[in-house]
């Protein structure tokens, strides 16, 4: 069975001479359904010759009609060159906004361009523009994340050309400000003479890598033949890396590195965010942009990273005859069992996905569109997000780089199964609660393995969602002890001691488990009780954090099930 089947052929406008070098999803008109918005490039002239931006409105079934001219209240955009676009919700209103950063024209004077902000505004799109800092810049990276902790996303812009970094803070409306109190001292000595200049990186990723709450910022090098190493700071809690340490990233094999997307993945199911990083070679201008690579990084903890990349996906370091790299990298779940796959972007080469073996090991399972279509012209661009409404991700790519619009490819794939079946994915931190309906009771457990082994192999248990989350470290800590009883098939759950004990010694029918969790002994900012009722008909334990279904079973199950309080505190 093919992995995707043809839904719909998008046509598009022509813009002569151009071709689509990125396709980003969002809801732009707040209906509910995906759309998708597309950026052009001039072949010939490289950004001298605007195209419009274009956005096309989804039907939720996987249709588009181009809507450019309707969406966009301010008139209609034109760009020249965008080598990065982020779609997220800019000014807290709940509708996706357009952030598209501008490299003015990639060729000699490199003059630079105004980066471009489109808010949403009932239903349409506004240029606010005039909202981001002023100035032509060689604009060619850029990330977003929560740098301070205030709930408005931020955005660290990377440019060419000595024009340097920039933290631009969000004030929650949209409006950004650049912090350069918060940045550190990235200046590098002048390698072709005295004092110093300003250190050049092509891409960055605002990421959490060491789980602390506060996203951290790798900034990808720019040709390492030049000192342009890729570097980790750390977040040191207030918002600010004015005064952390760099990290310098493991090198990958390709010569002269240039990194062009950084973007977390997990790898191997330590909660730990690993990275994966598209690289290509730097050297000459003849000669670079002519490698597509991707590096694999492990988290080792505390910031630092093991490259592990010829193991979990062998791939050529060889120069291509022609221009080739990874413009993007997306991490999707295709097959919906729980573990990240990837669709690597080539508009030149073919993009590719690559299905995860539920170890962090990776083939190329094919190229797009020559898999999906045999016989289609290679250039190509793509993007993945489920168009349809039924959880699996489904595509849209570009045909023939764009000049014959765009096709929509529905996925066919059997899923969900196993972890894929969890929303937003498997949370490291929750405790996950299944209904034995052979026996009436409930089971819990926050282990990975154990709960994709319970969603596999027993459709008896019916999965019930997250019911509270693991306790956070503190002084209040203690663990939840787990017993089997091997009468009624339930489980119990005590951080009682002196209970444990007693269990252990006197109770044959019930085998001790282990360790199934922390919960805090008394009630701590963040959590609330875990109530515990005794079924009197099963004799067998159930267990809940919601005081709404606490209060329910209490008055409705009062002839059979027992309340016996609060057995601890937990997560929520």
């Amino acid at each position: 069975m093919s992995l995707f089947s043809k839904y719909a052929d998008i046509p598009t406008k022509r813009f002569p001479g151009t071709h689509v070098d990125q396709i980003k999803t969002g809801d732009f008109n707040n209906d509910g359904f995906l759309d998708f918005v597309a950026t052009r490039i001039d072949d010939a002239s490289l950004g001298s010759i605007p195209a419009q931006l274009q956005v096309y409105l989804g039907d939720g079934h996987g249709g588009f009609v181009d809507s450019t001219d309707t969406l966009f209240a301010t008139g209609t955009p034109w760009v020249n060159y965008v080598p990065r676009m982020i779609v997220a919700d800019f000014n807290s209103d709940g509708v996706d906004d357009i952030f598209a950063i501008d490299n003015g024209i990639d060729r000699e004077p490199f003059t630079g361009g105004q980066n471009k902000l489109f808010l949403s505004s009932n239903g349409t799109l506004v240029d606010a523009t005039h909202n981001l800092p002023q100035g032509l810049r060689n604009n060619h990276g850029a990330s977003v994340g929560d740098v301070n902790n205030d709930g408005s996303l931020d955005i660290l812009v990377n440019a060419l050309m000595f024009d340097g970094n920039d933290l631009q803070i969000n004030n929650g409306h949209g409006l950004f400000q650049s912090a350069h109190s918060l940045m550190p001292d990235l200046t590098i000595p002048n390698p072709w003479g005295d004092g110093r200049i300003v250190q050049t990186n092509t891409s960055s990723g605002l990421i959490d890598v060491n789980n602390d709450g506060w996203v951290d910022m790798i900034l990808g090098g720019w040709d390492n033949s030049n000192g342009g190493k890729t570097e980790l700071y750390l977040n040191n809690g207030t918002g600010s890396f004015a005064n952390s340490t760099p990290i310098l990233l493991p090198p990958s094999s390709i010569p002269n590195e240039i990194v062009l997307d950084i973007q977390a993945i997990d790898l191997n199911g330590d909660a730990l965010p690993d990275l994966a990083l598209s690289i290509t070679n730097g050297g000459n201008s003849s000669d670079f942009y002519h490698t597509p690579y991707m590096q694999l990084l492990v988290n080792q903890g505390g910031g630092h990273f093991v490259n592990e990349t010829a193991a979990r996906y062998a791939q050529s370091t060889s120069m291509q005859s022609s221009t080739a790299w990874y413009k993007s990298i997306e991490v999707v779940d295709f097959n919906r069992d729980g573990y990240a796959d990837i669709l690597l972007d080539d508009p030149n080469m073919g993009s590719a996905i690559l299905l995860n073996d539920g170890n962090g090991y990776f083939e190329k399972s094919f190229h797009l569109p020559e898999g999906l279509e045999p016989g289609q012209p290679v250039y190509s661009t793509a993007t993945a997000e489920d168009f349809n409404g039924d959880g699996m991700p489904d595509l849209v790519i570009s045909v023939n780089g764009g000049y014959g619009g765009f096709q929509v490819y529905l996925n066919q794939m059997p899923g969900p199964t196993g972890l894929g079946v969890i929303e937003g994915g498997y949370d490291y931190s929750a405790i996950y609660r299944f209904f034995n309906k052979a026996t009436g009771t409930h089971f819990y457990s926050g282990d990975k393995q154990e709960v994709e082994s319970v969603l596999l192999n027993l459709p008896g248990f019916s999965f019930e969602g997250s019911a509270f989350k693991k306790a956070a470290s503190d002084e209040s800590l203690v663990d939840v002890m787990r017993f089997f009883n091997t009468k009624t098939g339930g489980h119990l759950y005590t951080t009682d001691i002196t209970e444990a004990e007693h269990i252990k010694n006197t109770m044959p029918d019930f085998n001790y488990e282990g360790i199934a969790y922390q919960a805090h002994s008394q009630q701590v900012t963040g959590s609330t009780a875990l109530y515990r009722f005794f079924n009197t008909a099963t004799n067998t334990h159930f267990y809940t954090a919601d005081p709404m279904e606490m209060e329910t079973v209490k008055i409705d199950l009062a002839g059979t099930m027992l309340f016996e309080g609060v057995a601890f505190y937990v997560d929520i």
